[in-house]
C-alpha cells in the first residue's frame, strides 16, 4: 500500500467508519485527526482509544482551527456532502472522500458490492457465506459492522470482497467500481435525507457509475428503470417469469445466463481456481444430474426447490436469488450452493424468532427501519399479531399498509418519537395503544399476549429517539420481554 507519511488527513465522524479510517491512515503514515460533533458515550469510547496510536481527537464540535491545514479529508457514511464543514473544505480545494470510496483504492480482490433499501445485510451475508464455504477467501465489510478501511488493515489476502453499500455511502463514491454489483430494491427509505424518492433512488444507482461490459449487474425487475445499459445485466424475477437472470419456475429456483463456453461475449465466472490465476473447474449443475437446457444460447441451470430455502418470506426468496446468481458468476458449485442456502437461518433482528411461551412466539425484527420492511414482516408471521412500531418517524406512508393490518393484527402498540403520528394513521385499521416507551409496550403486553400470538417488533422507523442503533433496541427488547416472561431462548 502507498506511503502517507507526510500527508495531514481529517477524519470526519467518529463512527466504526471513522474509527477504521484513522487507523488505517496512521497504518500508512499520515498524520491524522478525527472530528465528531458528537459526545455520545459511545463516541467517547472510541475516541479514548485513538490518542495512544498518535491520532488526535476533537468531540462535540467541528472548530475551524482543529479543521484547517489539511491535505485530504475522509467523510464517514452518516455525514451528509451539504453540511458546513464538507461545503467549507471543498470551497478550499480540500479533497474529501468518503470512507468506502478512499478504502477501496487498497483492494486487489474482486468487489460484489450490495445496496438496496431492504435485505442488504443478509443478502451480503449469504454470498460471503457461499464464497467462504467453497474455500475462497472472502471478506465482508462496509455497512454491516466492519468498516472497509478496519477490513482492509484486517485481511491483506483477502481474494474477493462482499461489501454491503449503503445510499449514503454511494453518495460520496468517485471510483469505486465493482465487479458484480446489485440492487435488490427500491421502496420509501431514508426520506427524512432525501428530498424525493426519485433522488433516493438516484444515490444507489449510483453503484453502477464505474462500472463497463466486463463487469455485471444483478437488479431487481422491479427496478429495471435504474439498470445500467453499459453493463451486463442479469435480473431477478421471483413473479415466475423466464428471463436472463435468476427465476423461480415450478417451485424450482433456476439461473439463466451464458454458457462459459460460448465464445468471446460469453460468461467466464471466475471460479475458485481461476480467480488465483488457475484453471476453471466445471460449471453448475443442476438438479439430479446436468440441467443445461440451451435457449437461444443461454443456459438454464435448476438450482434447488424452493421449499430447501431455510430463510422465510418472499422478501427472503428474493435475497437468496440474488446470493445464488452472484455466487454462480463465481462459479461456485452447486452442491456447495444448495449446502449453503438450505442450512442459512438469516441474522440477529432480523425477522428473528428469539423465545416461545405457551404457543406465543417473540420476534426482533428491530433492523426493520422502514414501511416496507414491515409489510415484510406482517407478512411472513401468521396471525393473530401483536405489532409494536415506533422510533423516529425517517419518512415513509404507513397507511400502505392498512390492506395487512385489518387482516393479521390484533393489536398494534406505537411508542417513542413516531408514535403518536402512526397511531393517528393507523387508528383506524386495527385496535391500537399508544406508549411511551418500547419497555412500557413490555409491561402492557404482560396482561395481553395468548397462545397462538406473534409478537412482532417490527418498528418502521430508526432507532434514535432511545437507542444508539437497531442492535441495541433489538437487545434490548429481547432482554426486557425474557426477564418480564421469564422465557427461554429458542
Amino acid at each position: 500500500m502507498q506511503s502517507l507519511i507526510g500527508k495531514k488527513a481529517l477524519v470526519i465522524g467518529l463512527g466504526e467508519s471513522g474509527l477504521g479510517a484513522s487507523l488505517l491512515l496512521k497504518s500508512l503514515g499520515a498524520s491524522v485527526r478525527v472530528t465528531d460533533s458528537s459526545c455520545g458515550e459511545e463516541v467517547i469510547h472510541r475516541a479514548e482509544k485513538l490518542p495512544t496510536v498518535g491520532v488526535e481527537v476533537e468531540l462535540g464540535i467541528h472548530s475551524e482551527n482543529f479543521c484547517r491545514e489539511v491535505d485530504f479529508a475522509i467523510l464517514s457514511p452518516g455525514i451528509p456532502l451539504d453540511m458546513p464543514l464538507v461545503k467549507n473544505l471543498s470551497a478550499r480545494g480540500v479533497p474529501v472522500l468518503g470512507e468506502l470510496e478512499w478504502a477501496s483504492q487498497f483492494l486487489s480482490g474482486k468487489i460484489i458490492a450490495v445496496t438496496g433499501s431492504n435485505g442488504k445485510s443478509t443478502t451480503a451475508t449469504l454470498i460471503w457465506k457461499i464464497l467462504s464455504d467453497a474455500g475462497l477467501k472472502a471478506t465482508l465489510a462496509g455497512n454491516i459492522g466492519l468498516s472497509l478501511s478496519r477490513a482492509v488493515l484486517e485481511n491483506p489476502l483477502t481474494e474477493i470482497w462482499v461489501l454491503e453499500v449503503s445510499s449514503f455511502q454511494l453518495e460520496a463514491i468517485g471510483n469505486l467500481k465493482p465487479w458484480v454489483s446489485l440492487l435488490l430494491n427500491v421502496t420509501a427509505n431514508h426520506l427524512d435525507r432525501y428530498p424525493s424518492m426519485e433522488a433516493y433512488g438516484s444515490a444507489k444507482a449510483h453503484i453502477f457509475r464505474n462500472q463497463n461490459e466486463e463487469d455485471w449487474a444483478l437488479v431487481n425487475r422491479s427496478c429495471a428503470s435504474f439498470a445500467s445499459s453499459h453493463v451486463k445485466t442479469l435480473f431477478i424475477n421471483s413473479k415466475g417469469v423466464e428471463e436472463k437472470g435468476c427465476f423461480v419456475k415450478n417451485r424450482i429456483l433456476c439461473v439463466r445466463m451464458k454458457s462459459f463456453n460460448d465464445g468471446k461475449n460469453s460468461l467466464t465466472p471466475p471460479t475458485p481456481l481461476n480467480i488465483r490465476g488457475e484453471q476453471p473447474s466445471p460449471y453448475l449443475r443442476g438438479v439430479g444430474g446436468v440441467k443445461g437446457t440451451s435457449l437461444s444460447h443461454d443456459y438454464i441451470h435448476e438450482i434447488m426447490p424452493v421449499e430447501d430455502i431455510a430463510l422465510p418470506g418472499k422478501h427472503n426468496l428474493e435475497n437468496v436469488m440474488f446470493a445464488v446468481t452472484a455466487a454462480s458468476l463465481c462459479g461456485i458449485s452447486l452442491e456447495t450452493i444448495r449446502r449453503t442456502v438450505s442450512s442459512f437461518s438469516g441474522l440477529e433482528h432480523r425477522q428473528e424468532i428469539f423465545a416461545k411461551w405457551e404457543g406465543a412466539r417473540w420476534v426482533n425484527d428491530s433492523k426493520a427501519t422502514s414501511v416496507d420492511a414491515v409489510r415484510s414482516a406482517l407478512e411472513v408471521f401468521p396471525k393473530p399479531i401483536l405489532w409494536l412500531a415506533g422510533g423516529r418517524f425517517k419518512g415513509g406512508d404507513f397507511e400502505l399498509l392498512k390492506p395487512l393490518l385489518s387482516g393479521k393484527v390484533k393489536k398494534a402498540y406505537f411508542y417513542g418519537e413516531a408514535g403518536p403520528l402512526i397511531y393517528e394513521k393507523l387508528k383506524d385499521a386495527c385496535k391500537s395503544l399508544l406508549c411511551s416507551s418500547l419497555k412500557d409496550v413490555v409491561h402492557v403486553l404482560r396482561e395481553q399476549v395468548s397462545p397462538q400470538d406473534t409478537v412482532l417488533l417490527s418498528p418502521g422507523c430508526s432507532s434514535f429517539d432511545q437507542f444508539k442503533n437497531f442492535e441495541e433496541r433489538g437487545r434490548y427488547f429481547k432482554d426486557q420481554v425474557r426477564s418480564a416472561f421469564e422465557l427461554s431462548r429458542v
